[in-house]
């Protein structure tokens, strides 16, 4: 297929086998829910999902070819991923409910929920582009000092919409509303980390997290919040 990233062409077979082509990948589906090298993938209502371990790309336009046996789809790669940890500091401060429910409000879907003590070895990779500054060893005291909340969020642009809520590094220079205007005063206690980048979401889950610690479910207000 020649319509560039994220471009797909599915080819309906049957009623029960579908041929799905997307960019270099193709997979094979012979019924409405089946596996294909670790991938899955649903067909109902028009829609497609298939959840690829960078997250699930969501299929929401779908445009028939005229006397093509073949449709053409625009895929929408909106439904993301992301990684938040709430800092020791949101658990001493008991702003760990709070936090959480602004994302739930959003939208947002928790799909990796979890207390966690972190590791020296966790820190020094999650930290690596730190690793040179003076306050290094401080910063890793600060994160082992209690337990962190480690959440998997799945929605739409979930990492930027993310990172918008939380607001600056800095909470004085963080937009009013965010987490950090309304909850912290300087660098050093933001409360929260969250993923940057697709690329860094996808890796700091797989850090974080097991691929069994993560789940996959419908939601009676995915229809609402989703489209």
């Amino acid at each position: 297929p020649g319509g560039g990233a994220g471009a797909l062409r599915i080819e309906i077979h049957s009623r029960d086998s579908l041929d799905i082509r997307l960019a270099n990948i193709r997979l094979r589906f012979r019924s409405v829910r089946a596996d294909s090298r670790g991938h899955r993938c649903d067909w109902a209502r028009h829609r497609i999902r298939c959840l690829f371990s960078t997250g699930v790309i969501s299929l929401r336009q779908i445009h028939a070819g005229s006397g093509d046996p073949a449709y053409n789809i625009k895929c929408m790669a909106d439904i993301q991923r992301t990684l938040v940890l709430l800092k020791p500091d949101a658990l001493q401060r008991d702003l760990l409910g709070e936090i959480l429910t602004r994302f739930e409000r959003k939208g947002l879907k928790i799909i990796g929920l979890k207390l966690f003590q972190l590791s020296d070895e966790q820190l020094n990779v999650h930290y690596a582009h730190l690793a040179e500054k003076s306050f290094f060893a401080d910063l890793k005291n600060f994160m082992k000092h209690t337990p962190v909340v480690g959440i998997v969020l799945e929605g739409m642009e979930a990492v930027s919409e993310v990172r918008k809520m939380i607001g600056s590094t800095n909470p004085l220079q963080a937009d009013a509303g965010t987490v950090r205007a309304d909850f912290s005063m300087n660098v050093s206690s933001n409360l929260v980390h969250a993923s940057d980048s697709l690329e860094n979401a996808a890796a700091e889950v797989a850090r974080f997290f097991k691929e069994e610690e993560l789940f996959t479910y419908v939601k009676i207000t995915d229809q609402y919040i989703f489209g």
